[in-house]
């Protein structure tokens, strides 16, 4: 079985593979599901093989399910309950991440078998979007906030010897910080350092940390991390396919991804710290549902 996610943020290189696997599935025991928002238009979406599958909004009932998991099986209040099924839009990362910003906010005090609201509940007060919820996460974080935003310039997924090289950090501070994005489940940890990589668990998690960055900080940050990468991790310069990222809209500076980084002009471009990664699209407000193409022999 090969599972591919998150389709629309390929680049050429691996499209083509993928491709080029997909014919061979009917004649091979092949089982590969790939998943991907609607608009995507790929070459064998028509081919006999392939099954598509619409996944269509959680219910309610789905949605207090994940709700109720989130928070160890004590039921939030009615009002906030229905807030998060409104706003949600029935998108399941919407709703694991917007309860758990309720949850590490001061909205909620936890009594012995559930939540009660600590105060009248403003309108306002729970986000109303993905991006927003995502950031009143990471501004809860304190320093960890600040190595999220580091890491998000490298990458979906960033090593950890590259990160400890750029960060201002100390060593058992930066630990601290990582140990903390991992237990706020923001970051997957592969491996024990300092040869651990990290992968931020949604490329929305790192594209509203990249957004935080101020625009000089961030241009600060794809230097630093360029001039590493020659220096001192020169065999990972040039590895993994060229990913153009597209200057951020009236900003000058361009989108985090995974890309190549050469030396010395393209110091403000993409920097990469492991061979693989996206390239997250423009901002949004929600987080779009997916389709499912299968393909099997």
């Amino acid at each position: 079985m090969m599972l591919i996610e998150d389709l629309h943020w390929i680049d050429p290189s691996s499209l083509e593979l993928l491709e080029a696997l997909v014919e061979q599935v009917p004649t091979a025991r092949v089982f590969m599901v790939v998943t991907h928002r609607p608009g995507v238009d790929v070459s064998w979406a028509t081919q006999s093989h392939v099954v598509h599958l619409a996944l269509h909004p959680l219910t309610q009932k789905q949605v207090a399910a994940i709700v109720d998991r989130v928070t160890g099986g004590k039921p939030l209040p009615r009002v906030v309950l229905d807030q998060v099924v409104a706003k949600t839009d029935g998108v399941p990362l919407f709703v694991e991440e917007l309860t758990k910003a309720i949850l590490e906010s001061d909205l909620l005090v936890e009594q012995d078998r559930q939540f009660e609201r600590a105060d009248p509940l403003p309108g306002s007060a729970i986000p109303a979007t993905l991006q927003d919820s995502l950031m009143a996460r990471l501004d809860r974080l304190g320093p960890a906030k600040e190595v999220a935003q580091l890491a998000s310039v490298i990458g979906r997924e960033f090593p950890h010897d590259l990160l400890a090289a750029v960060a201002p950090h100390d060593p058992v501070a930066l630990s601290a910080a990582l140990e903390e994005l991992a237990g706020a489940e923001l970051v997957h940890r592969r491996g024990t350092p300092p040869r651990a990589v990290y992968t931020f668990k949604h490329a929305l998690v790192q594209e509203a940390a990249y957004q935080s960055l101020l625009k000089k900080k961030c241009q600060k940050y794809h230097a630093r991390i360029a001039r590493t990468l020659e220096q001192r991790f020169p065999e990972r310069v040039g590895v993994g396919p060229e990913v153009a990222a597209p200057p951020l809209r009236g900003s000058g500076r361009r989108r985090p991804s995974d890309s190549v980084v050469r030396a010395g002009g393209r110091a403000r471009g993409p920097a990469i710290g492991a061979p693989r990664g996206d390239q997250p699209p423009p901002p949004r407000t929600r987080a779009p549902r997916d389709d499912a193409a299968v393909s099997r022999p």
